[in-house]
């Protein structure tokens, strides 16, 4: 009863806060594009990179070496979304290591400890495993996670993720739920009116529309191992939570967090799309709620791109927990005339100037959404 009465409170105030998002981007005064969140994160905001520490002994052989320059050389490529490092348990010459190394239950090696990326500020490890070839194909790669993006690349609006018990007495009235809410939304919904503006322009091929489906993946899936446990492992009461779960993921592989159990409910699943299909109005992808999953994609290629449109590039090779910075153009309602100059395509926020009286509204919105999140993240 207890648990039940956790969820059930945890949906209301995920729901409140996603709804006070939507107002706020439903009123950003103009300062946002017009390109709905979900289409804005297909196309500018790359996954952040997990954390991965090769635990070892003494110098590495010549299979770990290949192992580990073949990670070096997807990540830099942003094949992959990992920062990887190296930590000798014999030599660890830092404190940070030190505790690092005290904190792992299992200490055999060379071993592979896999952490949420920096931003989230979860350190205990996702997903720990030994470090050969197979240990690496089922951490980095997934029949899930290769047709959710396959799904996304293809201009979905986002991919439900139901993550069942196996029990079909609840995994099937949720499953009913899903299905027929989400269809219905399809027709609901509308999206944001776009403008011939340079900020409204779409980078990729795939189509502007609503467009909905759902994913079922069961919790004990041999295959989709890793996956499950980057998703119960967003908060710390979900793997002890027998209740089916609904993930909207987005973009590229983010996913909001759950509807659980008693929480996947037609007004829940309407706020979460109702949010992903409004106008984007906030320019710091970190400062959006949702986290990423670890895959393998070239988004470029998939994204149909001639570039990766990301202003500020991840430096994949540290663990910092800066935000990532993206261009938010200056919103516009209707076209600028035709004799209007343009220096630029994007304008960065703190670029453009701003009278008093809209700098005091915005930080009364930006504290607005700070609550917002927090609601969103911490219940």
């Amino acid at each position: 009863m207890q648990n039940s009465v956790s969820v059930a409170s945890r949906s209301s105030w995920r729901r409140l806060g996603l709804a006070v998002l939507v107002v706020l981007a439903g009123g950003g005064l103009g300062w946002a594009c017009n390109v709905p969140v979900f289409r804005y994160a297909l196309e500018h905001w790359r996954p952040d990179p997990y954390r991965l520490t090769v635990l070892h002994r003494g110098p590495l052989d010549d299979d770990q070496r290949a192992r580990l320059a073949t990670l070096e050389e997807q990540s830099a490529k942003s094949q992959i979304n990992v920062a990887i490092r190296t930590v000798d348990v014999e030599a660890a010459g830092s404190d940070a290591d030190r505790q690092f190394l005290v904190s792992l239950t299992d200490q055999t090696v060379p071993r592979l400890v896999v952490q949420y990326p920096a931003a989230l500020r979860l350190d205990a490890p996702v997903w720990t495993s030994g470090f050969g070839a197979d240990d690496l194909a089922e951490l980095l790669d997934s029949p899930a996670r290769r047709e959710l993006v396959r799904r996304l690349a293809e201009g979905q609006t986002a991919v439900w993720v139901l993550l069942a018990t196996g029990d079909a007495a609840k995994d099937e009235p949720a499953a009913a739920v899903l299905s027929e809410e989400l269809k219905a939304l399809s027709h609901k919904l509308k999206l944001p009116e776009l403008t011939e503006s340079p900020e409204d322009i779409l980078l990729g091929n795939a189509p502007l529309k609503i467009s909905f489906s759902l994913l079922k993946i069961l919790r004990d899936d041999s295959a989709e191992r890793a996956l499950v446990a980057m998703l119960l492992g967003c908060e710390s009461d979900l793997a002890a939570t027998m209740e089916p779960m609904a993930f909207p993921v987005f973009g590229r592989n983010r996913v909001l967090l759950p509807l659980v159990g008693a929480g996947i409910t037609p007004d829940n699943i309407h706020v979460s799309a109702e949010f992903l299909t409004g106008a984007c109005s906030c320019q710091v992808k970190n400062q959006n709620p949702g986290f990423d999953l670890l895959h393998t994609a070239d988004w470029a290629r998939e994204l149909v791109l001639d570039h990766d449109p990301a202003i500020a590039l991840l430096d994949m090779a540290t663990t910092a927990a800066e935000p990532e910075l993206v261009p938010i153009p200056t919103g516009a309602t209707t076209a600028p005339p035709p004799t209007a100059a343009v220096s630029a395509t994007t304008t960065t926020l703190w670029m453009v100037p701003m009278p008093l009286l809209l700098m005091k509204i915005a930080v009364i919105m930006a504290i607005a959404v700070a609550v917002a999140l927090a609601i969103c993240w911490r219940r």
